[in-house]
């Protein structure tokens, strides 16, 4: 972490004793010192993913490159059952390549126990082994 630009020593302690964020919005107080540049860097390098079926406003407009736009498709789709799912509902409104964008951002929970083989491969760093 300190290798992100804006990072003291003392921010680094602080964020490590305060893990872990369980929302974007913990983690975005907690980055308050920081200018609105070196916290988008920070998302970038450090973001804590959303439930995109749960997450309010506040949370989504963290998520780099969210707009208005995008978040209103994104209610809109609400409830999602899987990542492929919210890529393809997003995308419709935004492009696919802008909603892939999204990925490292977000999650939709699945129960790996009921999801099928087609719905774990959607989940990312997933394959064939």
């Amino acid at each position: 972490m300190a290798a992100v630009p804006g990072m003291t020593p003392d921010l680094v302690r602080s964020l490590m004793g305060r893990r872990p964020f369980l929302v974007a919005t913990g983690l975005d107080a907690a980055l308050s010192s920081l200018t609105p540049a070196q916290r988008a860097e920070v998302y970038r390098r450090l973001f804590v993913q959303i439930n995109v079926n749960l997450a309010p406003d506040e949370e989504l407009q963290l998520v780099p490159g969210m707009t208005a736009a995008t978040i209103a498709a994104l209610k809109k789709g609400r409830p999602y059952k899987t990542l492929a799912q919210f890529r393809t509902g997003v995308g419709a409104a935004i492009g696919e390549q802008a909603a892939a964008g999204l990925d490292p951002f977000v999650f939709v929970p699945i129960n790996l126990n009921t999801a099928s083989d087609a719905d774990i491969m959607s989940i990312p760093r997933m394959g064939q082994r």
